[in-house]
């Protein structure tokens, strides 16, 4: 399935008009959402991503398809990869305090 059909089944399933969705976008009205529909043109990031907010889905769900990811599921992973940078962070702390004792054990070696 295409973006244009992406597109058109879910302004069908959210009930929202081409000219609602320009409306909202605040782009030049039918036509432009028209080019997208019919696979002629694509939306730039920044409307990608206003897009997929106003559609309940992703920029990757509209652009590549497969399985549309569940909110929950999105928080989760979010969550996930929130979990591991402050584990990250934390390590990095820990190594920076070992490394200050490291040299202040040095400083103290070579004056003795």
């Amino acid at each position: 399935m295409s973006f244009g059909n992406r597109l058109q089944t879910l302004l069908k399933s959210k009930k929202i008009s081409q000219e609602k969705l320009a409306e909202l976008l605040n782009v030049a009205g039918k036509s432009t959402i028209s080019a997208w529909i019919n696979d002629r043109a694509k939306p730039n990031a920044d409307l990608l991503v206003k897009l997929s907010e106003i559609l309940s889905t992703t920029p990757n769900h509209l652009l590549l398809g497969g399985e549309q990811e569940s909110e929950i599921e999105t928080l989760k992973r979010e969550n996930d990869l929130m979990r591991e940078a402050l584990e990250a962070y934390r390590r990095a702390e820990k190594a920076e305090k070992e490394l200050k004792e490291a040299k202040n054990i040095e400083v103290v070696l070579n004056k003795a």
